[in-house]
């Protein structure tokens, strides 16, 4: 009985060894905030929004007319695009973290540049 009870406390420890589990957010991300332009160059804008502590970063991008630029990748809470001319932009923002994707924010600006 002695022999019996040891070995089976022996083995306690290797069975809650494998009980751990971390809990993940899957899919997740709270999306930013606040998106709004911060300034303007002679053919550039810089957007900016308040940011995610959990993100690992963020994926821009815009809509202009029938062209959709691709998608920017940047870790700050801010991001300018460059080769930009006149006219009427709608620019999106979504966070990107360990869980995946948030939903996605927009702003529609006016650009005279």
């Amino acid at each position: 009985m002695k022999k019996a009870l040891f070995a089976g406390l022996l083995l306690l420890p290797l069975v809650f060894a494998f009980q751990y589990s971390k809990t993940v957010k899957c899919g997740e991300c709270e999306p930013p905030a606040n998106l709004a332009r911060i300034g303007q160059g002679s053919h550039s804008a810089t957007f900016s929004w308040h940011g995610v502590d959990e993100s690992t970063g963020y994926k821009v991008w815009y809509v202009n007319g029938d062209y959709t630029s691709p998608e920017y990748f940047t870790a700050a809470a801010n991001y300018t695009f460059t080769n930009l001319t006149s006219g009427v932009y709608t620019i999106y923002v979504k966070t990107v973290c360990d869980g995946g994707e948030s939903s996605i924010i927009g702003v529609e600006d006016v650009l005279q540049l």
